[in-house]
C-alpha cells in the first residue's frame, strides 16, 4: 500500500511538474517578447500595427502630359496607411512609391528608387534614399520632391522635410534640383 501511494504521488508530482513547466516556458517566451508589470500582467512592446486615412499628393497626370503651369502639379488622395513598425512619415513614403490605381493620378518616383527611411526629429522629417537607382528627369526629381514634400507636411507636427543621399545631406536627388536646404 505504502508503494501504492508513493507510486501515484510521484505519478502526481510528475504531471503537476509537466503543467507547471509547459505554463513557465509559455509565460518566459512571452515575457523574452514583452515586459511584465508589477501586477504580473504580461505588457507587448512589440509595435502594434496602426491605420490613419491621410492625404497622400500624387502627380497630376494632366501637369505631366501638358506641363501647363496653371495646373497643380500634384493631388492630394485620402487612402488608409498602416504604420507602427515603422513611422508614419515613412509609411506615407513607402506608399508614394506604389501606384495611387486612381485615373488621373500617378506615381512619378522612378521605380528603382530605393528608401532607406524616414526619420521624424522635431518638425524636420528627414528622408534618406539610397544612391543607386536615384536618377531621372528634371520632371521626375521635381515631382518626387513635391510628392514628398506635400504628403509630409501636411502629417502632423512636420513642417519641413530635409533630404538625405546614402544618409548624407545631398545637393541634389538626381542632378537637377537643389535639396541643400530644407524644403516646406
Amino acid at each position: 500500500m505504502k508503494r501504492k501511494t508513493t507510486i501515484a504521488i510521484l505519478t502526481l508530482l510528475l504531471l503537476v511538474g509537466s503543467v507547471y513547466a509547459a505554463t513557465a516556458t509559455n509565460l518566459w517566451e512571452k515575457i523574452g517578447k514583452n515586459n511584465v508589470n508589477n501586477s504580473g500582467q504580461v505588457i507587448s512592446t512589440e509595435p502594434q500595427e496602426k491605420e490613419m486615412e491621410i492625404n497622400l499628393y500624387y502627380a497630376n497626370n494632366k501637369y505631366v502630359e501638358t506641363g501647363d503651369e496653371t495646373l497643380d502639379k500634384v493631388l492630394p488622395l485620402k487612402k488608409k496607411v498602416k504604420y507602427g513598425v515603422v513611422s508614419l512619415a515613412e509609411a506615407a513614403v513607402k506608399e508614394l512609391l506604389n501606384d495611387p490605381g486612381t485615373e488621373g493620378l500617378s506615381t512619378e518616383i522612378p521605380k528603382d528608387v530605393k528608401l532607406i527611411g524616414v526619420e521624424v526629429k522635431g518638425e524636420m522629417a528627414y528622408v534618406n534614399f539610397s544612391s543607386q537607382g536615384l536618377n531621372g528627369s528634371s520632371l521626375q526629381e521635381m515631382m518626387l520632391i513635391n510628392q514628398i514634400v506635400n504628403t509630409l507636411t501636411h502629417l502632423e507636427g512636420i513642417n519641413k522635410v530635409q533630404f538625405l543621399v546614402d544618409g548624407i545631406q545631398a545637393d541634389t536627388l538626381m542632378g537637377h534640383a537643389d535639396v541643400r536646404e530644407p524644403m516646406y
